[in-house]
């Protein structure tokens, strides 16, 4: 793809949204790592332990991030779909 002359500022990922999305690639792996490991147990689990397992694997996952929390704000956030639209 030519990029010469074009103007493609607009279109980098702010160092927020980078940050954001770091968190939340880094969160999704150890959710998968957990899930990996729950389903293991699951299958040598009794049936009438099951739901204690799940609230202990959903009591160890780490909290999932928040846009907030890393000083980004989607684009649209707060804002119906249409306008959204409209607004791009």
């Amino acid at each position: 793809m030519k990029t010469r002359g074009a103007h493609l500022t607009q279109f980098e990922k702010s160092a927020p949204q980078l940050a954001y999305e770091q968190a939340v690639s880094t969160w999704q792996q150890a959710a998968e790592g957990r899930t990996q490991e729950l389903s293991v147990l699951i299958k040598a689990a009794l049936p009438e332990s099951l739901g204690q397992l799940v609230k202990e694997y959903m009591a160890a996952l780490p909290p999932q991030p928040k846009p907030q929390d890393y000083g980004y704000t989607p684009a649209g956030q707060g804002v119906a779909p249409q306008q959204a639209a409209a607004g791009a």
